[in-house]
């Protein structure tokens, strides 16, 4: 039997079949807002029944609101904090589903700001999420952290009032970053915690300093990523006028 000869293909053949493959490959897609994705609301399911539990938050004014959809939107909470501290010791993500709950908290600020609750959006994956980056520059800017600056006037610096955000912010000490949601309201700066339950006002010294001794450049990621969502939502017509202390 004798030995069989490789076929190769002249260069000006090889160029032509590099070509014709990149011709093939779809462009990706450039989105106009992060929540444009058709992967949006993966990961995310809805509880119904605390739709009107919600709107009596917000009827008591807007702080409440906010407060209630950090205490509520990850189901697992409890359960996954578990992992969560498991992970700490052997280097992996610090946060499990931090992604998924941004995406749920976003979904229930944006009822908020349209004035229609017409469900409560929660964490049904405690899996990883991601976000794309491939999202329009007005709506999306990966910011080099100044490590002489604390990570909450750097947020109110490259984000803008009256707006509602996604955040991805790095984590001291920690090579890995934990996805937030940043509103701009009338009343101040908060900062939704949706994985874990909390909620910091950035007007208040005690918050900003708790906030900033967990959140900034260390010896991990030097980079925040802010994806702009849309309008901050707006008190309702009665209102405390005051956040609630943690």
């Amino acid at each position: 039997m004798g030995h069989l000869i490789p076929i190769v293909l002249p260069p000006h053949r090889q160029l032509d079949s590099d070509v014709d493959m990149l011709e093939h490959i779809e462009p990706t897609p450039l989105f106009d807002r992060v929540t444009d994705s058709p992967t949006f609301l993966d990961g995310l399911t809805t509880e119904t029944h605390r739709t009107g539990e919600l709107r009596s938050a917000h009827q008591r004014g807007i702080s409440y609101a906010f407060d209630y959809i950090a205490r509520h939107t990850n189901p697992h909470r409890i359960r996954g904090m578990f992992s969560n501290v498991l992970s700490l010791f052997s280097g992996r993500a610090l946060n499990q589903n931090g992604v998924i709950c941004s995406k749920a908290v976003e979904q229930n600020l944006a009822a908020l700001e349209c004035g229609m609750i017409n469900d409560f959006w929660v964490a049904e994956s405690t899996a990883p999420g991601r976000l794309p980056q491939n999202v329009a520059p007005e709506h999306y800017v990966s910011v080099a952290l100044q490590t002489d600056r604390p990570l909450s006037g750097q947020l109110l610096q490259r984000s803008q009032e009256g707006s509602r955000n996604i955040i991805m912010a790095p984590v001291r000490g920690k090579a890995v970053s934990h996805a937030m949601n940043l509103v701009r309201t009338e009343m101040g700066a908060i900062v939704i915690d949706g994985q874990f339950g909390l909620r910091y006002n950035l007007n208040d010294a005690g918050d900003r300093e708790r906030f900033d001794k967990s959140y900034g450049q260390d010896r991990g990621i030097g980079t925040v990523q802010i994806y702009p969502t849309g309008a901050a939502p707006k008190a309702p017509d009665i209102d405390d006028g005051a956040l609630l202390e943690e």
